[in-house]
């Protein structure tokens, strides 16, 4: 329902999104932050146009070469969009709309796989509680903000899926007995988080995590390996939190920021 019922664009920041998976499906390459189709910039914002998006908004001039369809998102990983760009080859010359919508199913996928993950780590936790296998999915099926969002063009669609796996890896982990396989599926879940979105990092620390728990809790040999794998975290952790360049927070982009350079110290 919530595929169809919000008008084409208007989640948040679909268009630039959308923008992103239009460019890998066309020329099958990663694009760079300064690309740009000046054609493909028109037909989604006379798109937009066309379904009331600038009703409020100052309307953009599509007499000009690239004119603005919002924020660009062409800097982010690109795992999410390698998915929803694989119906948009297949859609190339359609109705932009129509591809809009191909992407929209994309993410109803991910969004059904994510129900299924959701399902399946209430099982792990309670195996013996059959009610409580089917609250946590239905708890996310019934929040209408979550739903709305996992219908949109949006990579946050991939970032939940795959932390979502990530958890779902993670208590099996930590469930059962230590093993190669569930070792190397965690560490491959880490691995798609690290390239669909930044706000899923969290992932990295957290696998070395349970393994530093999962390997305290280990019989000998697997025992003694875990001190080895806590000076490796705390130097990757060491190496992440501390950097010779901006201080904490500090933003270079922005149209009133002009700094390249990173700030210094004179006394």
């Amino acid at each position: 329902m919530y595929l169809f019922l919000v008008p084409p664009w208007q989640h948040y920041d679909e268009p630039t999104h959308f923008e992103y998976a239009w460019w890998l499906a066309v020329y099958e390459r990663l694009p760079g932050p300064e690309d740009a189709n000046g054609l493909m910039h028109r037909e989604v914002a006379a798109s937009m146009l066309e379904h009331h998006f600038f009703d409020n908004l100052a309307s953009p001039n599509l007499l000009l070469d690239t004119p603005w369809i919002g924020i660009s998102q062409l800097s982010d990983p690109p795992l999410y969009y390698l998915f929803v760009a694989i119906p948009l080859w297949f859609l190339q010359g359609a109705d932009v709309t129509m591809q809009l919508y191909a992407a929209r199913l994309v993410s109803l996928g991910m969004f059904l796989i994510t129900l299924g993950g959701s399902y399946g780590i209430a099982k792990e936790i309670f195996p013996k509680h059959k009610t409580f296998h089917w609250l946590l999915p239905a708890l996310l099926v019934l929040t209408p903000a979550f739903v709305d969002l996992m219908t949109a063009v949006n990579n946050d669609v991939g970032a939940t899926l795959f932390f979502t796996l990530f958890l779902l890896a993670g208590v099996r982990f930590m469930q059962r007995k230590i093993n190669l396989w569930d070792s190397l599926i965690l560490g491959v879940m880490v691995g798609l988080c690290y390239f669909t979105k930044s706000t899923v990092l969290i992932a990295i620390p957290a696998f070395f995590l349970l393994l530093l728990l999962k390997l305290f809790q280990a019989q000998p040999p697997f025992h003694y390996l875990a001190y080895p794998v806590l000076m490796l975290s705390v130097g990757i952790i060491g190496v992440y939190l501390f950097t010779w360049d901006d201080a904490a927070y500090w933003y270079r982009e922005g149209p009133s920021v002009q700094q390249t350079w990173p700030t210094k110290y004179r006394h």
